[in-house]
């Protein structure tokens, strides 16, 4: 029998692995829909880069005057 601990533990553990995997994605800085890929490459709608999903993460975390 799975305890409610045990269960809690078990999303936590799952949210985090999810956090992981989308932090290793890639994606068009201009989020296009179906621009999120595993592997690098090019935008199919508009042709940029893709680039990691931290990358564009870290650079809207920076302080505003």
């Amino acid at each position: 029998m799975i305890t409610t601990v045990q269960k809690l533990s078990m999303k936590i553990m799952n949210n985090m692995e999810a956090e992981h995997v989308l932090k290793d994605s890639y994606i068009c800085p201009m989020k296009h829909e179906g621009s999120k890929s595993d592997k690098s490459g090019k935008c199919p709608v508009c042709g940029m880069d893709l680039v990691k999903m931290k990358e564009l993460e870290d650079e809207h975390e920076h302080e505003h005057d």
